[in-house]
């Protein structure tokens, strides 16, 4: 179970990478590499202190946690993505 959701964030990183780099305009890359960036950072931290690698925060592990502000935040910060994903594949689409 821990490798599957190691490997899910480094996917949603991977993915990340290419709806940012897809992007023209630099404000959605940015965006979109922060919100990237700050799920799969604040997990790493939250995985390393389940295999007491850095101390003990309190930072929830998104999408597998089940406090509200968490769920909300990552269902939020999810739909952002893909409206700028959608978007990137519109324009394709366009051109």
């Amino acid at each position: 179970m821990g490798v599957a959701i190691i490997v899910s964030f480094f996917a949603l990183l991977a993915r990340g990478i290419a709806i940012a780099s897809a992007c023209k305009e630099t404000y959605f890359q940015g965006l979109t590499m922060s919100i990237v960036l700050l799920l799969v950072i604040e997990n790493m931290i939250h995985i390393g202190y389940n295999i007491a690698m850095f101390p003990i925060t309190g930072i929830p592990l998104y999408f597998v946690s089940q406090g509200f502000t968490a769920v909300v935040t990552a269902m939020v910060l999810a739909a952002v993505l893909l409206v700028i994903s959608t978007g990137v594949l519109e324009r394709r689409k366009l051109i």
